[in-house]
């Protein structure tokens, strides 16, 4: 799948540098591409789910959802980052996803404003971005890690982080 040959997120490009890279393979069409495929497993992630299937009809929600996805679409790394999340591990990312929906729905029931609401869905959805610095043979590896894999494994959220800053997600929510 080629996305496993980033050593890291924060040595992956962004699309400024890979636009600028002349390469003929970069191109509009391929983010168009990423957001109809993100889009499509996003919403499939969704619906798929019983639970989230009742949380996602109820208004609020389902247009607080509407906004994070609209924040991923507007910014072009964040979006290849969450792809590459979704090529290493589909676990990892339909993880995500519904933790998203659920933690929507709380904030929701929490009386959240649609702002926060939207901060704390983005949030949840880029936390575990992180693990995607991991090769996929790795993550998916049966037989469990070494003391030291582990160790490094449970470092993803700072990796998350570091990421968020290099896009410039300054946000104290998000981080």
């Amino acid at each position: 799948k080629g996305m496993d040959t980033y050593l890291t997120l924060l040595q992956q490009k962004t699309w400024d540098e890979l636009a600028e890279s002349k390469d003929k393979h970069i191109s509009k069409s391929l983010i168009s591409r990423n957001i109809f495929s993100f889009s499509n497993a996003f919403t499939s992630t969704v619906i798929k789910n019983p639970p989230t299937k009742l949380l996602f009809g109820e208004e609020n929600v389902a247009s607080v959802l509407k906004e994070v996805l609209q924040r991923i679409y507007h910014n072009t790394d964040l979006l290849m980052a969450l792809m590459r999340l979704r090529t290493v591990n589909e676990f990892l990312f339909t993880h995500s996803v519904y933790v998203t929906v659920h933690c929507i729905s709380l904030s929701h029931f929490l009386g959240f404003s649609f702002t926060d609401m939207t901060r704390f869905g983005l949030s949840t959805l880029v936390a575990d971005i992180g693990m995607s610095n991991f090769p996929s043979n790795l993550i998916r590896r049966p037989s469990g890690f070494t003391k030291r894999e582990k160790e490094e494994i449970q470092k993803h959220t700072l990796y998350s982080v570091d990421f968020l800053k290099k896009i410039g997600i300054n946000d104290t929510l998000v981080e």
